[in-house]
Parts: structure tokens; sequence; C-alpha cells
């Protein structure tokens, strides 16, 4: 084959009459192919070791908490920051009872105070749940699912008669805007 170059004639091979065109071309077919199955291996690699990471963050449950069946009157829930933010709901009537230990240092429920709770005179369903955010227990509430009030938990130090402090919790109004 000729071609003109500068209005000079050269004699170019055809690439097909070369002794060494299908060496080459299978070397350069063999490298494609390495380097095609090592991209396929360290895609492989990565995917693999990122799989157990995702399932056993998004699969694990909570050891702090079940899920209460719907419709139940009462119900235990714990706050993830400690055991001492657990609390027993009486989901009909807004009574909350508190986990405290006692001078034995055992553990009971103590009821709560909640201030301005509504009076109701024959519950008939859960309305009452109570929320807690994990960050922090002044982030801790307690929701009218009816009305929409909320209450805030709040405590405060107080003096026993024998002169020794204790730790007293209670609910109080969240203000609404």
């Amino acid at each position: 084959m000729e071609k003109e170059y500068f209005n000079c004639k050269i004699k170019c091979p055809n690439i097909n009459e070369l002794p060494m065109k299908n060496l080459l071309f299978e070397h350069h077919k063999s490298a494609l192919r390495w380097g095609h199955m090592r991209i396929l291996i360290i895609a492989s690699l990565l995917l693999v070791s990122t799989v157990p990471t995702f399932s056993t963050e998004y699969y694990s449950l909570p050891h702090q908490q079940t899920s209460s069946v719907p419709g139940a009157r009462y119900e235990i829930v714990q706050s993830p920051l400690a055991a001492k933010w657990t609390f027993h709901l009486d989901g009909n009537t807004s009574r909350v009872w508190h986990l405290v230990k006692t001078k034995n240092e055992d553990v009971t429920w103590e009821l709560m105070t909640i201030y301005e709770a509504p009076k109701i005179d024959s519950p008939v369903n859960a309305r009452f749940q109570i929320f807690t955010s994990g960050l922090a227990a002044r982030h801790t509430f307690l929701l009218d699912t009816e009305t929409g009030m909320t209450w805030q938990i709040v405590s405060q130090k107080k003096k026993n008669e024998d002169g020794s402090e204790c730790e007293v919790s209670a609910w109080q109004p969240f203000e609404r805007p």
C-alpha cells in the first residue's frame, strides 16, 4: 500500500502482512483482560468489606427498648442515657412512675408529679406517650396525643429530713409558641 506525504510516495506495509501482528494483539488483549480483572477484584473486595459494617448497623436493634403493643395501656420507656431515666407510663391516664433506688439499694417505682395534668374521668384508650431523645435528660417529654399538650421532665435537688440530698424529678408544662 502506498501513501503520499508531502508529495512523496511511501510504501507502507499492510498490518495484516506483519508477522508480529497476532502476537502484539494477543499481548494487548491479555493486558486488557488483567486490567479489567484487577479492577473487578478490587471492587469485589471493597464491596465485601463494607457489607458487614452496613448490615450490623442497619439490623441491630437497641437493647434498651422494646416495641409496645398497639393500644396497650401500660408501657416502660427507658432513655439510652441511663437506667435512672426509666419510666412506667399509664398511657390512658398520664400517670408516670420513675425508677428509683430505695435506702436498701433496691429499685422501685415512684409516682411522679405532673403539673397541670388533665383530669380524665373514664379513660378509653392510650393517649399519652413519652419521648426520650438520647442527647440529654432535659429532652425527655410527655405528650398528650389528643390535645398536643407537652410536659418536660425537670429535676431538682431536695434535702431529706436526715439532711441528705436527693434528686426529685417532675413533669412541668412545656411552653408552646
